[in-house]
């Protein structure tokens, strides 16, 4: 009987931060708390380098814009959500957020503790 071909194991990236990072100054507030609920998940699943703070900060402010346009608060303007939503998905699968990138990875967000301490949250 023929064995099957063990799986890839996943290269391990270099460079993984082990805190969520700072956000920016220049943050609106409500921006700020996708920046920790979504930069502590990737930091729990160690998918968060150094490398990708530009590309994080671009979802987290194409997620703000998305939110501040659907309240209301912002310009109705179809196209400019369009644009934010289009980015955003683009960044959330770069990322690692979406359940098909995660497949990819191998991460399981249920396989994470929930241990926020080290994070200071």
């Amino acid at each position: 009987m023929a064995r099957g071909v063990k799986p890839a194991q996943p290269k391990q990236e270099t460079g993984l931060l082990t805190r969520a990072p700072y956000h920016p100054e220049w943050l609106p507030e409500h921006a700020v708390k996708i920046w920790k609920r979504v930069g502590s998940d990737l930091v729990k699943r160690r998918v968060l380098a150094h490398s990708d703070i530009d590309m994080f900060t671009s979802y987290v402010v194409a997620t703000a814009n998305i939110q501040t346009i659907m309240e209301g608060k912002g310009s109705k303007a179809l196209g400019t959500l369009n644009q934010n939503m289009q980015m955003q998905a683009r960044l959330a699968q770069e990322l690692g957020l979406t359940p098909s990138a995660r497949a990819k990875v191998g991460t399981d967000p249920e396989d994470i503790e929930d241990d926020l301490s080290d994070l200071g949250l």
